[in-house]
């Protein structure tokens, strides 16, 4: 802008009052350093200071402490007229600085007057409202009288609200809410479509809490867990698998000299028992050692036998190749949850303990589950709900059952 140009020491190679991080005026100077700078934060008195994303810096700076605390002395030259400014997006609840900085203050929040009745208001979450499935139609509905205000009227609300203190504070801090909801340049409609998106993704969502809401993420409280409660929950199933188990996962991580192998049953619901972990070393381009993944049956068993772990494995590189034989062809690798709801018709539920022949069972081997291969690869057996027709196929492509 002119009039701030106009006041800016004109950039000259011989001037160190304009630079990238330095600009010298009439009657001031403007000096910009980051929080992780111990000597820059100490170094330059400041009647007004300004502190960008608070939450962002660190506890300790160069161990000479906080660094808010060490701009904060650098005013204190200015004591009576000095003015502190911190900005940032809240981050956890009870562990930003933002937030307690802002609990410290009056709490103020913007109110607006609703345009059908008058009543004052601050536009939260809950009065961002749209049609089933159309969230390019979000409005903020007066919690009030229920008066429907579309984006259009945005600007209308803005200009006629204010900022209102909604605690005490003690006089000398104040301290401002200011979410997305109220920006010009967002809609409630882009808004609510983001968190269509992130809704089911709890990493996604805290950070869209954070940044449209303005609101800290509140962590599930973490709970205590009876050891006696906990051993009543030990279930006992003897050689065979557990019941309830539908499907069962290999989770293998490749190290330098050896394999991890987890190996996983799933039931309906997502329950899921460990049946095991190994260890494997030595040559793992022959047969995998003898009970990694066998003898399993459904019971009551001696039907199939459920390996999932396949007959051949080569380790190139870190990276873990499949050469065993396919059940089920994945193509694109895909998330288990993609997997199973592909094989329809099909449900991750217990089977029955009898009436079941043998063609009721068929066997799949590993398949690479998502984009390195190398350190993650799942199998899925494929249950009694296939076809008929899928049976058969399957069954020619695999072979005759093992003895």
């Amino acid at each position: 802008m002119p009039e701030i140009t106009a006041r800016v020491v004109p950039a000259k190679s011989r001037e160190a009052g304009n630079t990238a991080t330095h600009k010298r005026f009439t009657g001031g100077e403007l000096v910009m350093t980051g929080a992780n700078a111990a000597s820059s934060l100490r170094s330059t008195p400041a009647r007004f200071l300004v502190m960008d994303e608070i939450d962002a810096f660190p506890l300790d700076v160069e161990g000479e402490g906080d660094p808010i605390a060490l701009a904060v002395q650098r005013t204190v030259t200015y004591r009576g007229r000095r003015k502190i400014l911190m900005i940032s997006t809240p981050t956890i609840k009870g562990f930003g600085r933002i937030e307690a900085a802002y609990l410290e203050s009056d709490q103020r929040r913007f109110f607006v007057s609703c345009l059908h009745c008058a009543h004052a208001f601050t536009v939260a979450w809950k009065d961002i409202r749209w049609p089933k499935g159309k969230p390019e139609d979000a409005a903020c509905v007066c919690p009030e009288c229920g008066g429907v205000h579309e984006e259009r009227e945005k600007s209308t609300l803005l200009r006629g609200g204010n900022w209102q203190a909604t605690a005490p504070g003690d006089g000398r801090i104040r301290g401002y809410h200011l979410p997305a909801l109220l920006s010009p340049f967002e809609t409630w409609a882009e808004i609510a479509a983001e968190h269509g998106r992130v809704a089911a993704d709890p990493a996604r969502l805290k950070s869209w809490v954070n940044t449209k809401l303005g609101e800290t993420w509140e962590e599930e409280a973490a709970q205590t867990v009876d050891s006696g409660a906990l051993s009543r929950r030990v279930e006992h199933w003897g050689e065979g698998l557990p019941p309830g188990v539908a499907v069962i996962t290999a989770g293998i991580d490749t190290q330098d000299e050896w394999l991890a192998v987890e190996l996983v049953g799933w039931g309906a619901g997502e329950e899921s028992w460990s049946l095991g972990w190994h260890r494997l070393y030595g040559d793992l381009t022959v047969m995998l050692p003898e009970g990694i993944g066998y003898g399993w049956d459904y019971q009551p068993g001696n039907l199939w036998e459920r390996g999932l772990v396949p007959s051949a494995l080569i380790d190139e590189g870190g990276g873990l190749i499949h050469v065993g034989r396919h059940a089920v062809q994945i193509d694109p690798p895909a998330p288990l949850q993609d997997l199973l709801d592909a094989a329809k018709p099909f449900s991750a539920r217990p089977l029955p303990e009898a009436g079941l022949s043998d063609e009721d069972y068929v066997r799949a081997f590993l398949q690479p589950f998502g984009a390195d291969i190398g350190s993650t690869v799942v199998g899925g057996l494929v249950s009694k709900l296939l076809t008929s027709v899928a049976l058969s196929a399957l069954q020619q492509a695999l072979g005759p059952k093992p003895p």
